[in-house]
């Protein structure tokens, strides 16, 4: 079985320097193969690339557009998987745009991280590139995945637009409603016999356009806010904002006050639509979300708030009618 690793960094390809601080090491980024083929069992031939190495919070749209053509460039040699080892600070954010980028590809493409360097006992680095591994035994179509343990759990597959975003003080991962792909056990890979999806699911922005960009500006173009909190404030729209995204309480309210009201009034006036994340088919709403309706605000039901903003950054930068996409399901981000 032939696989290639794309390393970009991140703590997985990084060391503790003489001054106590995780950095970048040059040094680090292939060890993770050598590392890997001494502790396992192998029967892989691995071929490695090398975009870019930054730590992930540094993530930019540039890197995105990078390790997006680097993925186009390997799957010309047809390797029968992908492994992109990334840090985990906006492993969401990146997993899931490349999803949104290059879901249609045959090949089946796994991001694997890890929460502490892998000279640190802790590290679930190995374990999650085991998995990974595995799981591209199993020989799927095709997609985008994330490969991860969590502390005191065993590795799962996670689909990378069903992502909760990251939370402080944890490198731990879950999907939205648990609503995770497959699972790890042993030597063993196990579909979830309960993961949910849309029978009309479009695999990727690569299936409706001949090529995909990515730009800071319309990233610009965006205003999320998240999350809500007592007292909130909205911000000034200018004429560069293209959309809104709220996001709301865990029961997929927030504060229905004048502000609210001010601003929705203000978002229609200027043709912006303001979309709302947290709400589901599933559940009984609170007489709160009846007032959505009325200020024009559109739901975007069982989806993940980190999918609908990359959504919308991705759908602006490559001009597609926001009115028709964001209903749709992509790359697996709709939970039914």
């Amino acid at each position: 079985m032939k696989i290639h690793v794309i390393l970009t960094g991140g703590t997985i390809g990084s060391r503790i320097n003489d001054d106590g601080y995780i950095a970048n090491n040059e040094a680090s980024t292939f060890r993770i193969i050598d590392m890997y083929q001494k502790k396992y069992d192998c029967d892989c031939s691995f071929t490695a690339s090398e975009p870019y190495n930054i730590l992930s919070e540094n993530l930019a749209a540039k890197y995105v557009i990078a390790l997006y053509h680097e993925i186009l460039s390997v799957a010309n040699s047809h390797p029968d998987g992908i492994i992109v080892t990334h840090g985990t600070d906006s492993l969401q954010y990146c997993s899931t745009l490349i999803s949104y980028m290059c879901g249609h590809l045959n090949i089946p493409i796994v991001f694997v991280s890890s929460a502490y360097v892998l000279d640190d006992p802790r590290a679930n680095g190995l374990i999650n590139f085991d998995a990974a591994i595995n799981f591209i035994k199993t020989k799927p179509d095709g997609g985008v995945y994330v490969s991860y343990k969590n502390e005191n759990d065993i590795p799962y597959i996670h689909i990378p637009t069903r992502l909760h975003a990251p939370q402080p003080f944890t490198a731990d991962i879950s999907s939205i409603k648990n609503n995770w792909y497959a699972c790890y056990q042993g030597k063993d890979i196990i579909t979830n016999c309960k993961f949910m999806h849309t029978n009309d699911n479009i695999s990727s922005f690569g299936e409706l356009l001949p090529e995909v960009t990515l730009t800071l500006t319309h990233r610009s173009n965006v205003i999320r806010i998240t999350p809500p909190y007592a007292g909130i404030r909205y911000p000034e729209l200018t004429e560069k904002t293209k959309a809104v995204l709220l996001e709301t309480y865990h029961s997929g309210t927030l504060r229905a006050n004048t502000s609210l009201k001010e601003f929705t009034n203000k978002t229609s006036e200027m043709n912006i639509p303001v979309y709302l994340t947290g709400l589901s088919d599933k559940a009984t709403d609170y007489e709160t979300v009846s007032i959505y309706d009325k200020l024009g605000i559109i739901p975007l039901k069982d989806s993940s708030p980190v999918s609908q903003f990359c959504k919308l950054w991705i759908a602006l930068s490559n001009n597609v009618n926001l009115n028709e996409i964001m209903h749709k399901s992509v790359a697996y981000d709709k939970v039914l």
